[in-house]
């Protein structure tokens, strides 16, 4: 059985002294590592940023043997985008809201 899992983040986050554009341009960082880690476990990759009230929405779809490894897939999927990105994730916490979860065959 092979379970795919929409997981959506959805982070505020504190400027300090990057600029709006700069944050922009950060949020285009993340998801072009996206873009790089899809492939057979990770795609449909999509990232939202709202500059006024600074607040991202990553999504992606991840594929995996259980619902656990899909949802967990996802999660590392989204962390090492960030990263990749030059950002931090301090304090990460392995739980987000999953959009839907369903059966599909590999």
């Amino acid at each position: 059985m092979t379970v795919q899992v929409g997981l959506s983040r959805s982070f505020t986050v504190i400027l300090g002294d990057t600029t709006p554009e700069e944050f922009d341009a950060e949020t285009d960082r993340i998801m072009d590592a996206l873009l790089d880690l899809e492939g057979d476990v990770i795609s449909n990759s999509a990232v939202g940023v709202n500059l006024k009230d600074c607040v991202v929405d990553i999504d992606v779809l991840a594929i995996g043997e259980t619902f656990d490894d899909a949802v967990a897939a996802a999660d590392a999927a989204i962390r090492a985008a960030i990263h990749a990105a030059g950002g931090g994730t301090p304090g990460w916490e392995p739980t987000a809201r999953t959009k839907h979860a369903e059966l599909v065959t590999a």
